[in-house]
């Protein structure tokens, strides 16, 4: 046993080796410790799976001294982590961290990717934009303001027609053009985004699209928004929430909105709610 233990401790290496050699696993002289038990590699997999459901996971090597070795979490890997930066999953960044995006005025595009050995790079885009502190900003709602009704407006785009309204890209371009932004309101789901951006950007009338601008969307489910929209009719509780936020980007007594789009009462209150005045 004495044997065993120091012929596998002189081959242990880092995750880091692992990581950047996978075929490691496939070696026919795999070995696995979990505890003071060892496994061939074709053993190991349910003591593994128990092991690592009660986190006792020790660690993973080859015991031909002539070969290269693997070691997965063990109490080496746990000192080396803890050396490492961590993070923590937020949805707020502070100004330092905004800062280190080193972004440039107006859209910059950002990419999150994941990567697994099981599926691969899995990457998910967003547009984050840098605007002025002076700049004046135009809101819009998208459903029966942009498209002619609300629930065509949803149905409709997916089979390829036309639901938007007359001139309504003209018109949105006139103001832009006379030196305001855009923010697009709207209390879909978040998991209509892409839909949601594919079809703001393929509006195009007479040759003209609607202004580019950050499209902000509820951060609740498909069926919660459609509640909130149709049921409860309350979308303005979510929209007066998402107004302060950008209002106060801007400044503790800023008053960044100059006017807002909307097709219902709910709109108006949360327009209002962000002292744009109702007329």
């Amino acid at each position: 046993s004495s044997g065993i233990n120091a012929e596998y401790g002189d081959h242990l290496v880092t995750y880091d080796s692992v990581s950047a050699d996978p075929s490691i696993i496939e070696s026919k002289d795999l070995m696995v410790r979990v505890g003071e038990d060892y496994y061939s590699w074709p053993e190991a997999p349910g003591n593994v799976l128990l092991a690592i459901a009660f986190q006792d996971f020790r660690s993973v090597t080859e015991s031909d001294c002539g070969e290269r070795s693997a070691s997965l979490y063990d109490e080496t890997i746990y000192e080396e982590e803890d050396r490492r930066p961590r993070y923590t999953k937020k949805v707020r960044l502070s100004s330092e961290e905004i800062e280190q995006l080193e972004l440039e005025s107006g859209p910059n595009v950002v990419t999150f990717s994941v990567t697994t050995r099981l599926q691969g790079t899995t990457r998910c885009t967003c547009t984050v934009y840098l605007w002025d502190h002076t700049d004046k900003v135009i809101i819009s709602d998208i459903d029966g303001t942009i498209t002619r009704s609300d629930v065509f407006g949803h149905i409709l785009p997916w089979v390829g027609k036309d639901w938007t309204q007359n001139n309504i890209a003209k018109l949105f371009t006139a103001i832009e053009n006379n030196g305001y932004k855009f923010l697009y309101l709207s209390s879909r789901a978040i998991g209509q985004a892409s839909m949601t951006k594919s079809f703001l950007k393929s509006i195009k009338q007479n040759g003209v699209g609607i202004p580019e601008g950050p499209m902000l969307l509820s951060p609740d489910s498909l069926l919660r928004a459609i509640k909130d929209e149709i049921v409860l009719r309350q979308p303005h509780i979510f929209k007066i929430k998402c107004l302060m936020d950008i209002k106060n980007l801007f400044g503790k007594d800023a008053s960044p909105f100059y006017a807002g789009f909307g097709n219902r009462v709910t709109d108006s209150k949360s327009y209002q709610a962000v002292n744009i005045p109702p007329n």
